[in-house]
């Protein structure tokens, strides 16, 4: 018996079913520290939370994860009976008895300060590596390091025409390799930042949303992250980095969160940062006027 360690309020709703009592969940991908579940549209990553406590995860030990990775491989099926309340695939039984339910949600904060914001450029500043777009993360808004059609298109995102902001959205989406490209991890970034600090058109996250339910525009993997980031849900790190930023912070948390956020991936999390940076510098823009 493996007992899941953790799981996220809002996935355990999800996973209260309208009508089966069993359902069957497919190995869509393989990682180091977990793998990606499929059932129909819904994705489920099952590992550590080495990349921070995920809205659409169960989180288990490295040691439980390493047992089960041994185990399976792609196209395997998982049964998930919500009566008994396991998972279960070959000969082992994944238990949510013990499991610890945590927020995603990432609620609306006070007012962002100031000198939080000139702190996670401080940190920006130190980086040398290169996000998916190959270059470095943003220190100023109008940055001259990024091409034109990328900068137009990321003042574009800010926009409150319809036109301008499905344009815009359309550049990033799906833009990049691997995944979760980098342009999807950037709105993500982004919307995070408004969860916390509204800074984009209250249209954004709908108009968002139509455009991946009418178009395949991009991974199943990416428009995860971007369907959950458009009600509101992240990571636990992305959720406390966000919080941090706000005029009551807690010490040294906000820069254990940025190097915590950069580490996710090849260069997803500098693609999701970069993201975050254009939102506090549209903020920093905003404050300075």
């Amino acid at each position: 018996m493996i007992f899941i360690q953790k799981m996220s309020k809002q996935l355990k709703e999800q996973m209260q079913p309208d009508q089966d009592k069993l359902t069957s969940w497919k190995v869509h991908s393989i990682f180091k520290n977990g793998f990606n579940l499929m059932s129909g549209k819904q994705l489920l990553f099952i590992g550590t939370d080495k990349n921070g406590e995920l809205p659409f995860s169960l989180h288990l030990t490295a040691r439980d994860t390493k047992v089960i990775l041994k185990e399976i491989s792609i196209g395997d099926t998982f049964h998930y009976d919500y009566e008994k309340k396991v998972m279960t695939i070959h000969q082992l039984v994944l238990s949510f008895d013990y499991c610890y339910v945590y927020d995603s949600i990432l609620p609306l904060q006070q007012k962002i300060s100031l000198n939080q914001i000139d702190s996670t450029l401080e940190e920006a500043e130190k980086i040398l590596e290169l996000n998916g777009f190959k270059k470095q993360l943003p220190l100023f808004f109008t940055t001259i390091d990024y091409d034109e059609s990328f900068m137009k298109s990321i003042e574009g995102l800010f926009s409150n025409e319809e036109k301008t902001l499905k344009e815009s959205m359309l550049y990033f989406i799906g833009r990049g390799m691997g995944l979760t490209p980098s342009g999807d991890d950037l709105l993500v970034g982004l919307l995070s930042i408004d969860s916390g600090y509204p800074l984009l058109d209250e249209r954004f996250r709908s108009i968002i949303i139509e455009l991946l339910e009418t178009k395949s525009l991009t991974t199943i993997v990416a428009e995860t992250y971007l369907r959950y980031a458009a009600q509101h849900k992240y990571s636990t790190t992305i959720v406390s980095f966000v919080g941090e930023l706000n005029e009551n912070p807690s010490g040294n948390q906000l820069k254990v969160d940025f190097k915590t956020i950069l580490t996710n991936g090849s260069t997803s999390g500098l693609d999701t940062m970069t993201g975050m940076l254009f939102g506090i510098l549209s903020e920093k823009r905003r404050i300075n006027l």
